[in-house]
C-alpha cells in the first residue's frame, strides 16, 4: 500500500503524486507530532506559530497541614475557599485554567506499592509529602506560570508550596 501525499505516513522513500510541499509543511507532515515537542507548529497557510504549553500544578501538603485544615472553622474555610475561587476566576477569564480540583484527605486514600510482580495496598493516612490539589493550565512559558502562581493566595493555613511541572 502506497502512502498518499495527504496521509500522515512516516514511511520513507515514497514517491510524491504531486510536487512535495514546502519544507516547513513537510516537517510537520513527515514527523507527525514532532513540532508539538518544540511547542511550535504551522497553521493552514504554513506559517510558523507558537503553541501554549500545558503545566500541572501540585498543591503540596503534609500530615501537619492536613490536620490544620481539618481544624479550621467553617468560616475560616469559607474565607480561604472564596479567596481561591477569586484567583481561579481570574485564571478562567484569562483562558489559562483548563482544570482544577482539591483532593480528599489522605486518610481516605490508598496507595499501591509495586515490587516486581507483587502488589501491596496501603491505606491512608500517609506520612511525608502529599498532594492536596492540582491545577492544569495552558500558558506560553514556565516563566508566565511562575508569575501566575506568585499571585495565588496561600492554599494552606501554614507555609506551603506549589510545584509546577510541564506536561
Amino acid at each position: 500500500m502506497q502512502a498518499s501525499a495527504g496521509s500522515a505516513s512516516c514511511i520513507p522513500n515514497r514517491r510524491w503524486k504531486r510536487s512535495p510541499p514546502k519544507i516547513k509543511h513537510r516537517v510537520g507532515w513527515i514527523c507527525g507530532g514532532f513540532e508539538a515537542l518544540l511547542h511550535t507548529g504551522f497553521d493552514w497557510r504554513g506559517t510558523l506559530k507558537e503553541h501554549n504549553m500545558k503545566f500541572m500544578f501540585f498543591v503540596k501538603c503534609n500530615p501537619e497541614a492536613e490536620a490544620r485544615l481539618n481544624a479550621m472553622s467553617p468560616s475560616q474555610m469559607k474565607d480561604s475557599m472564596a479567596a481561591m475561587e477569586i484567583f481561579n476566576e481570574e485564571l478562567r477569564k484569562a483562558g489559562v485554567l483548563k482544570d482544577c480540583d482539591g483532593l480528599r484527605p489522605s486518610i481516605e486514600g490508598k496507595r499501591v506499592r509495586f515490587d516486581g510482580m507483587s502488589r501491596t495496598v496501603v491505606d491512608g493516612p500517609f506520612a511525608g509529602d502529599l498532594v492536596a490539589g492540582y491545577w492544569l493550565w495552558e500558558l506560553p512559558s514556565i516563566e508566565e506560570a511562575v508569575a501566575w502562581v506568585k499571585r495565588c493566595p496561600n492554599p494552606m493555613p501554614i507555609p506551603s508550596e506549589i510545584e509546577i511541572r510541564p506536561i
